[in-house]
């Protein structure tokens, strides 16, 4: 059941709030400027467009959120973020996957923020794929394929995550027989009667595209995308169809990529790497 937010007023700012203890002073700690000089707020590190902060309120710790766009077109987008991102957590929620809920969002003028639960999740898909050299490569077979499965069923819920990168999926439990997923930054987040095909094709593109990067084994998204079609019914009298489109983004989207400026010198390590273990 979804709760009713109690409506604040507190210094020019309009606070939306439920499910907190004392929601007028938890409103007035998020609502106070200058955070970096408060010892129980912590920086964390994100995007230049953002400010996260991590904090204690009665006992559990939260995240607050403030969007800070410089271009005022996109700041007036981001306006309504905060009720977007209250309402997707609810919705993901009540269909059986799990994101911290939201319990405060505000605006003020051009400014708006948001602040949710912590995250019940020992990790992020991308850590355990990439940093756990412990894990036998069966484990992490298995994983994979739970992991694509996880996201059929978020399609087929009809979800499509606005930025399905490996980091922004946390996990608990993962060496468990059925591993808990957990969905962070849902800005872009919807849900829909029948998914574009456009938007189905970027989610499975954004879970190919880190292990394309670095050269990982095709068998690698072999797994991860039969777990995908055992997850999602919709798709599996098609399957080969849609695997090549993606498969073909995909390669576009690794060429784009290597091409960026930024990105040459890695290229040509790349080739100065394959030309020694060629001579060897």
């Amino acid at each position: 059941m979804q709760i009713e937010c109690k409506k604040i007023k507190l210094r020019k700012w309009t606070v939306s709030i439920c499910g907190v203890t004392d929601a007028k002073g938890f409103a007035e700690l998020c609502c106070a400027d200058s955070k970096e000089d408060k010892p129980n707020f912590e920086a964390i590190k994100c995007s230049k467009s953002t400010r996260v902060y991590r904090f204690e309120w009665a006992g559990k710790m939260w995240f607050f959120k403030e969007f800070r766009y410089r271009n005022p077109l996109k700041q007036l987008r981001v306006l309504n973020r905060g009720n977007h991102l209250y309402r997707m957590a609810h919705a993901l929620n009540r269909n059986g996957f799990e994101t911290p809920d939201i319990v405060c969002h505000a605006r003020k003028g051009m400014r708006t923020f948001v602040v949710s639960e912590e995250a019940n999740a020992d990790d992020s898909v991308y850590n355990y794929l990439m940093e756990k050299s412990e894990i036998t490569l069966s484990d992490l077979q298995r994983f994979r394929f739970l992991f694509g499965q996880e996201i059929g069923r978020l399609h087929g819920a009809g979800f499509v995550h606005g930025d399905l990168r490996w980091g922004n999926v946390l996990v608990r439990d993962a060496q468990m027989a059925q591993p808990v997923f957990i969905y962070i930054d849902n800005d872009r987040t919807r849900q829909y009667r029948q998914i574009p095909e456009r938007e189905r094709i970027k989610n499975l593109v954004q879970i190919k595209y880190p292990g394309s990067l670095l050269d990982k084994p095709e068998s690698d998204w072999d797994a991860m995308w039969k777990g995908y079609v055992a997850g999602n019914p919709d798709v599996r009298q098609s399957a080969e169809v849609w695997r090549l489109k993606v498969d073909s983004k995909n390669e576009r989207r690794v060429a784009a990529w290597w091409k960026k400026p930024r990105n040459r010198h890695l290229l040509e390590q790349r080739k100065q790497a394959e030309g020694a273990k060629n001579e060897a």
